[in-house]
């Protein structure tokens, strides 16, 4: 038998620990509902069991967890948990066996590899008898940590790794465990191998194990019976993924309960892959040239206008000496929109419902100049409509209104922002008192302080964007005839599968017909249109389009 923890120490070894792969099994009682087959879990008569991939970030462990228990939980499963719901693998890496071996492999009574291998994880049977009692106390229990080694044919094929059955709930959480608590149990793992039992972690970690994170999952991970703590659940969000964009929350949402396989590969650019399929960036469906060409709004405007369809006049400006000299000349006693050429979330761009000045026609230009050349159309009066369409379908519609509150005659502007903000439905941003919405206050005559008369409607904005809290209410079911076909033949000019065709309706109750002008203009096309407003929709019907969309995707 060897010095393992000499080995570990002199050849460096410990920077491997986080490298070690755990895959986590949860048994949950039987499920009264039928389940989709899913590569997270498996149900029968006797159980629900949920068995989550090998992984060796222990965070995206507990995140996948987090997911498939709620998945579970809206499906109707109870997901209640035993005292001893656990089963957890550990299997070392193969570096650590390689780099070991190679330092005895020249010795005379040398085993052959996979001896040695085996060896490895031998060593936890051996001191299992001092380690399981110290790893029960350490979760308040009297039973469980049942240590079993992997492996069909030890002999031939060698031992593959280590598993402790009837693990008993690790944190106070909803699903019984957190990442913490798997960066301890893995650093008990490693302990074992260097002689350090359970008990003596707290001060071994800190003088050996590199990983930071480890470290202080040993220093501070209390002693104590653990506990399930139902947390809230708003339907919305897909709890284990807060630190992605409620968008791809909806898609990974969807992907799980239609029993698909889910990976957040970059969570910051969020890259997410759904089976075999990769999405980044919000993009679905849409091919590459189509998706360029309409974040192109010149490009937009050619394709639109070739097929007939109705687009506000505009012209695109890359100085703004020549966008002043057409302000006095074609400009001065029209409404217009200013915005940069290229989509970007609603940011730069400035509507103007009355003609407006020298002064205020230059700052919008600078503000929209930041983001490349400045596109500048007639404002066209009417109200702003987002029409989600997929595959030829118009599969939602909603209405858009810039930030705003309604005055009920005692509160000033300042205090129904903070009112309406405190009652803001899950998703949707909050309204903000910055200079925009100042300046356009100014325009209207008010103050923050003003109290607008019961009943009046004072904006805050003058763009129609959910980004700057704008509201918006499903009217799918109440648009007259000829609309959706209008945004369908829209997003069928740009060559797009999913599209946001953004459109400017005089009436929706009013029948739509090419030959009266004036009753619709498209403003703009998105390849990568949000799903969530939809889903929140804060009036009308609450439309769920990832799952239509992830079927697509799969096709």
């Amino acid at each position: 038998m060897y010095d393992y923890e000499r080995m570990i120490t002199q050849l460096n070894l410990i920077g491997l620990l986080p490298q070690t792969q755990a895959r986590l099994q949860v048994r949950l009682a039987p499920s009264a509902v039928a389940l989709p087959q899913s590569p997270y879990w498996h149900a029968d008569e006797q159980t629900v069991v949920v068995t989550l991939p090998w992984e060796s970030d222990l965070r995206t462990l507990t995140r996948q967890l987090t997911a498939v228990l709620t998945t579970l939980r809206r499906a109707g499963v109870d997901t209640t948990l035993s005292n001893q719901p656990f089963t957890i693998a550990w299997v070392l890496p193969e570096t650590l066996f390689e780099r070991s071996y190679a330092a005895i492999a020249d010795a005379k009574d040398a085993p052959d590899y996979l001896a040695f291998r085996n060896a490895w994880y031998v060593r936890f049977a051996q001191v299992w008898g001092k380690a399981q009692p110290q790893l029960q106390a350490q979760f308040g229990v009297t039973a469980g940590f049942d240590l079993h080694l992997l492996g069909d044919d030890p002999e031939t094929h060698g031992v593959v790794g280590v598993q402790w059955e009837a693990v008993p709930l690790l944190a106070n959480t909803d699903t019984g465990s957190q990442t913490q608590s798997l960066l301890w149990l893995r650093g008990a793992l490693w302990g074992l191998l260097c002689n350090q039992l359970p008990a003596q972690l707290a001060t071994w970690g800190p003088r050996v194990v590199l990983d930071l994170e480890t470290v202080a999952s040993l220093q501070r991970l209390q002693p104590g019976a653990k506990r399930q703590v139902p947390t809230l659940d708003d339907g919305l969000h897909l709890p284990g993924y807060p630190q992605l964009t409620l968008d791809s929350q909806l898609l990974l949402g969807a992907a799980l309960t239609t029993g698909h396989s889910v990976t957040v590969l970059d969570e910051r650019a969020e890259v997410l892959q759904i089976d075999t399929q990769l999405i980044a960036g919000g993009a679905l469906l849409n091919s590459a040239a189509s998706a360029n060409a309409a974040r192109s709004k010149p490009a937009q405007k050619a394709l639109l206008a070739t097929r007939g369809l109705p687009v506000p006049p505009a012209a695109v400006y890359v100085n703004q000496a020549t966008a002043l000299h057409d302000f006095h000349t074609s400009y001065t006693h029209k409404a217009l929109a200013i915005k940069p050429t290229t989509g970007q979330n609603g940011l730069g761009v400035s509507v103007f419902r009355l003609p407006p000045t020298e002064a205020a026609f230059k700052a919008a230009f600078d503000q929209a100049a930041q983001y490349g050349p400045v596109l500048i159309e007639t404002y066209v009066t009417g109200a702003s409509y987002r029409f989600f369409v997929q595959d030829g379908a118009v599969k939602a519609v909603m209405e858009m209104t810039p930030a705003n509150v309604v005055g009920d005659g005692r509160r000033t502007v300042a205090a129904l922002v903070s009112h309406k903000n405190a009652r803001r439905p899950a998703g949707w941003q909050p309204l903000v008192l910055d200079a925009t919405a100042e300046a356009t206050l100014a325009s209207q005559g008010v103050t923050a302080e003003t109290v607008p008369a019961r009943g009046h409607q004072v904006f805050l904005q003058t763009v129609a964007n959910t980004r700057f809290g704008g509201d918006g209410y499903d009217v799918t079911s109440d648009l007259a005839a000829g609309y959706a076909e209008l945004a369908i033949q829209a997003a069928a000019a740009l060559g797009l599968r999913v599209a946001g065709v953004d459109m400017v309706i005089a009436n929706l109750y009013q029948a739509y017909t090419p030959e009266h002008a004036g009753l619709a203009a498209i403003l703009s096309v998105t390849p990568t249109p949000a799903l969530w407003p939809h889903a929140v929709a804060q009036m009308g019907t609450k439309r769920q389009l990832a799952p239509a969309l992830v079927t697509s995707l799969l096709a």
